[in-house]
């Protein structure tokens, strides 16, 4: 649903955050959604007045000195770590909304999700993530000396206990995190898996317990059931447990060596000469094909290699980022990288980039390439006919510009011989997938 900062919104909040409570939120969420990201929390959570009393969007993004896009990052920041929901209500002539606050997990449940630690600790490296862990967590003290406290039986007779008590059971309500963690989730195949893995001695409940960083896995490198199986066989411990850890460095490593070595490479002459054997496309379209087939870091990686570059390390780190996000389908995000590093010829693409683009196309609720093709050029439509009309603006008070600077760009029509360099990276694209798809 379109944002507009001139919109109003109102909040939703039970908590009030306690001293433990920030001190997570500054040592273990902080590395994760950003500064912007935890003054906009701070900020909600501290405004004044009731549940249903209406706030100037405007007011909020110029006391945080922002721009419409940094805070439509920073509160999709916020949505992805359940620290709030955001709802949509239409009215007449306009949209309200509502921010529904929740606490930051506590630092033994933060410390307790395989996805939220991997993810910490691949931004701040293990030294660094060890010595954070054991602060945040707090032991016990030692105390010498006999214990002789007295037990719960030792001060509650049997006869306060009746045999015919039914208790009523209480509903647990789910934590912010879990409810974000559920939007959008993908789903693996964990029965298939379990009987691929049968002879390894891999349970299911091994394999449950890494759901989400194996759905992950698979969504990233682009890893079918049986390629899953595979990897998973590699790292099956002596004592059939799966090395998580292990996998997701090797997986890293496989990428990056498959671009240095150029496995896979064909050269620009040999597709120019022989056209490709390929599957029926599903679409008329070859762009959209190989958007719709591969993964983001596959498709980013073969874009690279027909321009002589590669993808680097830390887009590769954005890009799981972006996947961790779960808003866009990767078909999206693979047009969103088509668009930046061929559309607008960037030999770069950093993070804060990559996030603003995707926080726009996630607003405009893109699901598809032709959804991206049509946002574009009627962006690209609304920004012509506005600068016929920019005599009229002018007289207009003037405001925070709200459009995202990857905006800027022509829309996605090309020239001729443009089309024909995109021709020749496509059918380069498609018969090393060929290829790989014969081995």
């Amino acid at each position: 649903m379109p944002f507009d900062m001139k919109q109003k919104y109102r909040i939703i909040s039970q908590s009030r955050l306690e001293n433990e409570q920030v001190q997570v939120l500054t040592n273990l969420y902080l590395p994760l959604i950003g500064m912007e990201a935890l003054t906009l929390y701070l900020t909600l959570l501290g405004t004044l007045g009731t549940d249903s009393e209406l706030h100037e969007h405007t007011a909020l993004i110029d006391q945080m000195n922002l721009s419409a896009p940094k805070f439509l990052q920073a509160r999709s920041k916020l949505e992805g770590y359940g620290l709030i929901k955001t709802f949509a209500q239409e009215l007449t002539t306009t949209v309200q909304w509502v921010y529904m606050i929740f606490s930051p997990l506590s630092a033994a449940n933060f410390l307790n999700d395989r996805l939220l630690v991997q993810l910490l600790r691949s931004y701040l490296g293990a030294e660094t993530f060890d010595r954070l862990s054991d602060t945040m967590l707090i032991k016990p003290p030692e105390v010498t000396g006999k214990d002789v406290s007295k037990g719960f039986f030792d001060v509650v007779n049997e006869e306060n206990f009746s045999s015919d008590f039914k208790m009523k059971p209480i509903e647990q309500q789910p934590t912010g995190f879990e409810l974000a963690k559920d939007i959008n989730r993908p789903q693996i195949d964990i029965d298939l898996l379990t009987n691929l893995l049968q002879s390894f001695g891999v349970s299911r409940t091994e394999l449950k317990k890494y759901e989400s960083e194996l759905m992950l896995m698979q969504q990233l490198y682009n890893l079918d059931d049986m390629m899953l199986a595979r990897i998973i066989q590699a790292h099956v411990t002596s004592n059939q447990t799966i090395d998580i850890a292990g996998m997701t460095r090797q997986l890293a490593v496989d990428f990056q060596q498959k671009q240095m070595t150029n496995e896979t490479a064909h050269s620009i002459e040999a597709v120019e000469t022989s056209e490709p054997q390929k599957a029926k496309p599903s679409t008329n379209n070859r762009l959209i094909d190989q958007a719709n087939q591969m993964s983001p870091l596959e498709f980013l990686a073969d874009i690279r290699e027909q321009m002589g570059g590669i993808v680097t390390a830390s887009e590769q780190h954005a890009i799981e980022q972006l996947m961790r996000y779960d808003k866009l389908p990767k078909s999206v995000i693979n047009m969103e990288l088509y668009v930046l590093a061929v559309k607008e010829k960037r030999t770069s693409l950093s993070k804060a980039l990559l996030e603003a683009t995707y926080t726009d196309w996630a607003q405009a609720k893109l699901k598809s390439p032709i959804d991206v093709i049509k946002y574009i050029q009627q962006r690209d439509k609304n920004q012509r006919h506005q600068r016929t009309t920019g005599s009229t603006r002018q007289r207009q008070v003037p405001v925070r510009e709200t459009t995202p600077d990857w905006a800027h760009q022509p829309t996605v029509e090309i020239s001729q011989s443009e089309q024909v360099d995109l021709n020749r990276m496509l059918a380069n694209m498609a018969a090393k997938r060929k290829e790989k798809e014969g081995k």
